[in-house]
Order: C-alpha cells, then sequence, then structure tokens
C-alpha cells in the first residue's frame, strides 16, 4: 500500500498472542487514541465484537482489516459502511448475511474480501464478485485442476527393486522375499 502520508508512522498491530481476551475495552483504551496511525489490524479469534466496529469505523488509515472468527454480525459491519481507505477485509467464520452484501459493496477501496464460512449466500457471493476489481475468498471455488500425476502403482515382487541393476552381484540378496537377509 502508498503510505498515507511523507513520514507516516504506518502501524501494523496483531492481537493474536493476547486475542482471547482482548475486547471491546481494550480496543477502546489501547487502540483508538493510535487510530490515526494503524494501516493494518488482525482481531481474529478475539473477543470482539459489533460494538468495536463504531471504533474502527473512525480509523482513517486502516487499509486491512481482519475480523475472522469474531462475534461481528451485520449489524456491527454496518458501522464501517463508506470507509475511505479499507481495502482488504477478512470476515471469514462470523456471522453475517446478506445484509452485509450492500454495506461490503459501499467500500469504495475494497479489493480482497474473504468471506469463507461467514453465512452470505451463494446469491450474495455473486452479487460481492460482479464488482470489477474486487477478489472475493468464500472457500467454494471448486479445486484446481492437478499439474501432474505420479504413474499407477505397481505392488508386485516381480518387479526388481529400483536401482537393483547398480548392486553389484556379491551383494545381492540371496532371499528374494525379503531382501534384508
Amino acid at each position: 500500500h502508498e503510505p498515507v502520508h511523507a513520514g507516516a508512522r504506518e502501524l501494523v498491530v496483531d492481537v493474536a498472542a493476547v486475542a482471547p481476551s482482548f475486547g471491546d475495552a481494550e480496543l477502546e483504551r489501547l487502540l483508538v487514541p493510535l487510530a490515526a496511525d494503524v494501516v493494518e489490524l488482525v482481531l481474529a479469534r478475539s473477543a470482539v465484537d459489533d460494538a468495536a466496529l463504531s471504533s474502527l469505523a473512525r480509523f482513517p488509515a486502516l487499509v486491512r482489516l481482519d475480523l475472522r472468527a469474531t462475534k461481528v454480525t451485520d449489524a456491527g459491519l454496518a458501522a464501517l459502511a463508506g470507509h475511505a481507505t479499507l481495502a482488504e477485509l477478512v470476515l471469514a467464520q462470523t456471522k453475517l448475511s446478506d445484509a452485509s452484501v450492500d454495506v461490503l459493496l459501499g467500500l469504495p477501496q475494497l479489493r480482497k474480501l474473504a468471506l469463507w464460512n461467514s453465512g452470505v449466500s451463494p446469491a450474495g457471493l455473486a452479487r460481492l464478485r460482479a464488482r470489477e476489481g474486487l477478489v472475493v475468498n468464500a472457500g467454494d471455488e471448486p479445486p484446481a485442476a492437478a499439474l501432474e500425476s505420479e504413474g499407477e502403482l505397481a505392488f508386485t515382487s516381480e518387479r526388481a527393486l529400483p536401482g537393483a541393476e547398480l548392486v553389484p552381484e556379491a551383494l545381492r540378496p540371496i532371499n528374494a522375499t525379503c531382501p534384508v537377509s
């Protein structure tokens, strides 16, 4: 991403080490004072919920926000409506529905969106994917074709062991059933 302005302090904050105990009060106390400088915020698996999103809406430089596996719902996400800088949003394993689609489409800079196990329907995902320049990962893509595959395995004692032709005759096993003896 581009710097917010020349000489800007751009902070990347990840609360993973304390996620289970990091909630709305901690966000308000520790991060809101830094709001102007936070460009990336990872709150995955934390205890934040809808109340936190009204605070996050006031983070003017926020470019990437990870809310995976939090208690965020449609009601909370509405607080982010129209956020001017948010380009990447991870909402996997949340409790959303198609009611959030319009809010997401209203984020002018949004380019990457992760929504697997979020509750957004296939029709909602289709609406999001129709937006040019928006990459939506919902875990519903078919698996990619194999680039290569191995030949069929043959389990038989009639086939020579790989590399056996390189072993001198004096060192070849006497017992073909158990080549170790």
